[in-house]
């Protein structure tokens, strides 16, 4: 990185001693029409940027892991199974068997 930083340094000052060839001795001539300055402004901007980037520290935060034990549910544990009900009709008075579902 550091002699990237030197390579651009050195062309920037080489941009900049370039621009004033045209303006040797010609004090009152503006040269190329006043636009020598976009050379170094480009070079200062990437150096610029360049530097900026460098100096950055990129932090990467791992998500916290969570783990949750899925919730237990403590149903009482009922016995279905099937019985036989007499039942008596009150109309008629009989009384016949059934089968139901009985919980115990």
């Amino acid at each position: 990185m550091k002699k990237l930083l030197i390579v651009i340094t050195a062309l920037l000052v080489s941009t900049g001693a370039m621009a004033q060839h045209g303006h040797h001795g010609h004090h009152g001539h503006r040269g190329h029409g006043g636009g020598d300055w976009a050379g170094p402004l480009i070079g200062g901007i990437l150096l610029g940027t360049i530097i900026t980037n460098s100096q950055r520290q990129v932090i990467v935060q791992q998500p916290p892991v969570i783990v949750q034990q899925p919730p237990i549910y403590n149903f009482p544990i009922r016995n279905y199974y099937s019985c036989l009900v007499q039942v008596q009709d009150p109309y008629s008075g009989v009384i016949r068997n059934e089968v139901h579902t009985c919980v115990n």
